[in-house]
């Protein structure tokens, strides 16, 4: 299956807002904004903002970063805002953890991340970054700013619910900004069945 499959669902071309329409706030309490049809953060610190629609099964994310923060940025994917801070459910791309330089698919649940994979990424502005859960297998896609989309890493965890929002958060504030959010449900694979021929013996 190509990566992505899904549209992209909020391109940011538009004149600026603060909050951001379409979007809600959350968490944490400050959320984003658009400028320069980019989507950025309210405030220095942590933003973050999460899109309506609940999404259960198979699904993919993907988004580019016009800046990468240099700090921690986090795609959320099958996501629940409204858990609690310290108990929130659900599973990410997280950039620059657990250290710098690396990209991480991670979990979360009462209030800390698991890492299930890792792999190394040199940022640059424009660079990409997506997922795909299918089934319990959560693979994580990079794309260099101009160039295609190559799998670097993946994982299997079915620990949490298989439902939830997409969202993003940044803990640099202004300083990272997205472009290009996309995602949606996969469509389910139908298994080949093989059918026989009859033959007619005349």
């Amino acid at each position: 299956m190509p990566f992505p499959s899904s549209p992209v669902l909020d391109t940011f071309d538009r004149a600026d807002e603060n909050p951001i329409a379409g979007w809600t706030t959350g968490p944490p309490a400050s959320g984003m904004k658009v400028v320069s049809n980019v989507m950025t953060g309210q405030a220095a610190g942590s933003n973050g903002a999460y899109l309506p629609t609940i999404y259960a099964g198979d699904v993919e994310m993907y988004a580019t970063l016009s800046v990468e923060g240099g700090w921690v940025d986090i795609l959320h994917y099958l996501f629940d805002p409204l858990s609690g801070s310290d108990t929130q459910l659900g599973y990410a791309i997280i950039t620059n953890f657990p250290s710098s330089g690396q990209v991480s698919l991670c979990r979360r649940a009462v209030g800390s991340w698991v890492v299930n994979a890792t792999a190394s990424w040199t940022f640059a502005a424009n660079d990409s970054l997506g997922v795909t859960k299918v089934g319990n297998l959560h693979s994580l896609y990079a794309k260099a700013s101009g160039g295609s989309w190559a799998l670097l890493a993946s994982a299997v965890d079915s620990v949490l619910p298989m439902s939830g929002r997409l969202g993003v958060t940044t803990d640099r504030g202004t300083g990272a900004a997205y472009n290009d959010y996309g995602g949606g449900p996969l469509p389910a694979i139908v298994p080949y069945t093989r059918q026989r021929m009859k033959v007619s013996v005349l």
